[in-house]
């Protein structure tokens, strides 16, 4: 997906039953865990220091992720204390 002016624009392929199963059971589970890492984060009663510990695993988890590779955009400035 690319912007150009003040409009996105996308490629999209088609995809063989094989691949869209593929794919669904590659980021399946991915975009649950992401759900529920949202969910615990908007209804946690956690003290600070979990907290903390929690987000310092997010951030090492998030690094790991990039050594794999991604597509350029947005990077958070966030950073870990």
């Amino acid at each position: 997906m690319s912007r150009k002016a003040d409009r996105l624009e996308a490629t999209f392929e088609a995809l063989t039953e094989a691949e869209v199963d593929r794919v669904t059971a590659t980021y399946a589970p991915l975009t649950e865990a992401v759900r529920q890492l949202i969910d615990a984060t908007v209804r946690t009663q956690a003290d600070d220091d979990l907290i903390a510990r929690a987000r310092t695993g997010v951030f090492a988890q998030s690094a790991d992720s990039a050594c794999g590779g991604q597509l350029p955009g947005r990077r958070s400035s966030a950073a870990v204390e």
